[in-house]
């Protein structure tokens, strides 16, 4: 199914309290919030990471907005939250950031003790409720090939099945890797990255 097709209504995201905007996908690093060291994530994970080979509209991730479980390996990523993920500036992409906007989808990651595997597993919201998708409809994996690159398994409904790479393209310290030209080459050339809307405040009446 294409994705331009399953578009939601511009009410749909209209009134929450996060809008899109865009950016030259060559500054995402001057735009997106960088897991760096402060941050409390495994360096494993710090920086930008570039979804090489991703079919969907959707570029760059950080988990530079998520908390990092020492104790269990854990962490979260709302993946509609501000900055830390890059759509395409097109209808499929902010198609699909709209669809994902709706389900506040989060993305809780598992990692096991040595940081080399991991499941990603997502949740959305339902009548208010969190909800885990079942992994008969979506499941996701990720295995560390080397500093800086992993490989992202996915699957759908049980059928599709598709493999992607995960590369870092900025370091925690905020310094590019020899993988940003490519990137920057392979993106498109405008991105669009959520961020929270301005309240217009109102003047005291005189």
């Amino acid at each position: 199914m294409d994705l331009a097709s399953a578009t939601l209504p511009v009410g749909v995201i209209e009134g929450s309290e996060y809008e899109l905007i865009d950016i030259s996908s060559d500054q995402v690093d001057r735009e997106m919030l960088v897991a760096g060291p402060s941050s409390g994530i495994p360096e494993a994970l710090q920086g930008l990471f570039w979804m090489d080979g991703n079919p969907l509209p959707d570029e760059v991730i950080s988990l530079g907005g998520s908390t990092w479980d020492a104790g269990t390996s854990t962490t979260q990523i709302h993946v509609y939250g501000e900055r830390i993920w890059s759509w395409h500036a097109n209808l499929r992409g902010r198609g699909l950031y709209a669809l994902v906007r709706a389900a506040r989808l989060v993305y809780e990651l598992r990692l096991n003790a040595d940081l080399t595997l991991g499941e990603i597993v997502p949740f959305v919201s339902l009548a208010g409720r969190r909800v885990r998708v079942p992994e008969q409809l979506a499941r996701f994996t990720m295995c560390r090939v080397s500093d800086g690159h992993w490989l992202r398994e996915s699957w759908f409904f049980g059928l599709f099945h598709h493999v992607y790479d995960l590369r870092r393209i900025v370091r925690g310290d905020g310094s590019r890797t020899d993988a940003f030209t490519a990137y920057a080459r392979s993106a498109p050339a405008r991105s669009a990255l959520a961020v929270r809307r301005r309240v217009a405040t109102r003047s005291a009446p005189a």
